[in-house]
């Protein structure tokens, strides 16, 4: 909703009592009319070699590492329009627990409205969690589908053909002629769909959708216009039922705030 600000430190100067309290005056000019419900915290440093200098981003727009932004909330929200400015202070004062406590006062400078928080900085509101995000919609240049089939070794078809002789599209007309032949338990029902799976076998994964096998007598002819197609094994998660889940996208000697 604005753009952060810079508060730097320099560790070549800087005292270890001058980081036992750190005062960060803010103010903000609002880009963007909406609730600001907190402050979000990141860092970049700068490696100064006798060489050149290295920097290491934890901003939202870099590759996440092992440190991770922190999301700092008001006890309430305010409301801001584009045009406004948010002004306040972020105290950080060092505890026992070798962290931060963090007290945050912050106010619209034209309606005076005012909100404030008292944080415990090892109890972030936003953590990284330890696994590689997927980066975020919009930054593929081709198509990530075919990407994935066009890779010639990873993926192998049941009939041992490698994906880079694939067919542009997979003959179908062996499994259809086959019939009754085909194991019941490789079958994705295009009728008479069950409910959506949500047995204990798929606890733990991310659900979308899923498909539940149609009964036995369904898939004996009894519903008769119930067609089905074999599927590989390596398209199941963990049984017949057939689940869909979208990746979670969420994937700096200077400190960054923003709002």
């Amino acid at each position: 909703m604005a753009k952060s600000v810079k508060y730097t430190v320099n560790f070549l100067e800087a005292k270890e009592g001058d980081l036992h309290r750190i005062e960060i005056p803010f103010k903000f000019h609002m880009l963007h009319s909406g609730l600001v419900h907190g402050l979000a915290f990141w860092f970049d440093v700068a490696f100064i070699g006798s060489i050149m200098t290295v920097w290491l981003s934890t901003a939202p727009t870099e590759p996440l590492t092992h440190w991770y932004q922190v999301r700092c909330l008001f006890q309430s929200p305010l409301f801001a329009k584009a045009g406004d400015t948010l002004s306040g202070t972020c105290l950080l004062i060092a505890n026992k627990r070798q962290s931060y406590d963090i007290s945050i006062v912050a106010q619209v400078d034209q309606t005076g409205s005012k909100s404030s928080n008292l944080l415990d900085l090892k109890n972030p509101f936003f953590r990284y969690t330890g696994t590689t995000p997927s980066p975020p919609p919009g930054s593929h240049y081709t198509s990530p589908s075919e990407n994935m089939w066009n890779t010639g070794s990873t993926y192998n078809l049941s009939s041992g053909m490698a994906v880079a002789g694939m067919p542009t599209a997979y003959d179908l007309s062996s499994v259809i002629a086959g019939g009754s032949s085909v194991g019941h338990n490789n079958l994705i029902p295009l009728a008479n769909t069950g409910i959506v799976n949500h047995t204990h076998s798929r606890m733990g994964s991310i659900m979308s959708t899923g498909i539940v096998q149609g009964s036995s007598g369904a898939q004996g002819g009894g519903g008769g216009s119930s067609a089905h197609y074999a599927v590989n094994n390596q398209f199941t998660m963990g049984g017949p039922a057939i689940s869909m889940a979208s990746p979670m996208s969420i994937p700096t000697n200077t400190m960054h705030y923003g709002s």
